[in-house]
């Protein structure tokens, strides 16, 4: 075996190497993928789930937005 082909022998095997380390970096990507994509599914839900409870709130005035302004009209005989 000449030299030429004990290095071409060595860089086969460095870029065996490399094509395994990618293949399990790209399993490792795949598996947070996966887990980011379960996490984002969890949070949809919570937000639907919220969004329908704010969806069921009567609207019109309620107590808060009456108490809200008359705090206001108590700040505005206070500061003028």
């Amino acid at each position: 075996m000449t030299e030429e082909e004990f290095n071409n022998n060595k860089l086969m095997g460095e870029i065996d190497d490399i094509k395994i380390d990618s293949s399990s970096n790209i399993e490792n990507i795949a598996d947070e993928l996966s887990s980011v994509n379960s996490e984002l599914i969890k949070i949809n839900r919570q937000l639907e789930d919220l969004s329908e409870s704010l969806r069921e709130r009567p609207e019109g005035l309620t107590i808060s937005h009456f108490s809200i302004g008359i705090f206001c009209v108590c700040l505005a005989v206070i500061f003028f």
